[in-house]
């Protein structure tokens, strides 16, 4: 180990026994509150952006719900909707197979 670096680190360490507790201050410094409270009810930018976001969304499900309607009413004469019938190699030749 470095002994420079462990003479520093003594040296520090002994300075941060002896330094007295910081004095904090009891509360929040004075119109804290006030201010919080003021930014917390004031409208933001954020705010309209929500609000333009919220409008474009909207305006995108509507769209896209258009959209698959007319999609649907294209193809649907195009869907072949009759009963599926059983194809033609599941059907058995003959009723009864002859065994010998």
């Amino acid at each position: 180990m470095n002994p420079d670096f462990h003479h520093r680190w003594q040296q520090l360490t002994q300075q941060a026994r002896q330094a007295s507790p910081a004095v904090l201050p009891d509360g929040p410094p004075y119109g804290f509150t006030t201010r919080l409270l003021a930014q917390f009810q004031s409208p933001s930018a954020n705010d309209r952006l929500s609000e333009r976001l919220a409008a474009f969304g909207l305006r995108a499900v509507i769209t896209s719900a258009l959209a698959f309607a007319a999609a649907l009413a294209l193809l649907l004469p195009l869907l072949d909707l009759s009963p599926l019938q059983q194809p033609w190699i599941e059907t058995p030749i003959s009723p009864v197979l002859l065994l010998p």
